[in-house]
C-alpha cells in the first residue's frame, strides 16, 4: 500500500468537512493523510501485525491528479 498526499494539498475551505471529529485529525488533506498513516501504523502494531504501507510526500502537489500522476507512475514501475 503506498499512501501518496501533495505537500501543498493544505486548502481548509470547502469541501473540506469541518466539525470537532474531523478537525482533530489535521486541518486539510495533507495533514489527515498523516494522521490516517499514523493511525493505520498504530493499529497494525497494536495487533502485532506487519505494517507494509508506505508513504510518500509528492512536493508541490495539491489536490490535482495531474500533479500527482508522475510520482504515482514512477512509483508503480519500481
Amino acid at each position: 500500500m503506498v499512501l501518496l498526499l501533495g505537500q501543498n494539498d493544505v486548502s481548509h475551505g470547502d469541501p473540506m468537512r469541518k466539525n470537532a471529529f474531523t478537525n482533530a485529525q489535521g486541518r486539510n488533506r495533507f495533514e489527515r493523510g498523516q494522521f490516517y498513516f499514523s493511525r493505520a501504523r498504530s493499529a497494525a502494531l497494536g495487533l502485532g501485525a506487519r505494517f507494509n504501507w508506505h508513504l510518500h510526500e509528492v512536493p508541490g502537489a495539491g489536490h490535482q491528479n495531474s500533479e500527482m500522476a508522475a510520482s504515482a507512475a514512477e512509483i508503480m514501475a519500481n
